[in-house]
């Protein structure tokens, strides 16, 4: 049986292209106080985080890069945070909304 090296080809690229798309998380974590942090992955090493209050008004604006750590910059006020991070085991909300006293949910 003779193989077409144009269909191989595109059979080739299609399953490289399907397996490296970019994918899109949204998570919302809310503190029993009412704040609200809404952690958005637009890809793996790339995040928005919004911090807003009991009121919902914003408070927080980040965009941030991260891997082993992370590198995030606050849109609102210029403000830059780094640290260490684990991204398949914790959020970026309890490292840049700060701290909730029964923990983010």
């Amino acid at each position: 049986m003779r193989l077409h090296l144009p269909w191989v080809l595109l059979l080739t690229f299609s399953i490289v292209l399907i397996s490296t798309c970019a994918f899109a998380e949204k998570e919302t974590y809310k503190c029993k106080g009412g704040a609200v942090c809404i952690e958005d992955r637009i890809d793996f090493g790339a995040a928005n985080v919004v911090c807003s209050d009991v009121n919902g008004d914003v408070l927080a604006n980040w965009i941030c890069e991260y891997e082993i750590e992370y590198v995030c910059k606050n849109t609102l006020t210029g403000q830059i945070k780094k640290g260490g991070f684990n991204p398949i085991s914790s959020s970026l909300c309890s490292h840049l909304c700060g701290p909730c006293k029964d923990g983010w949910e």
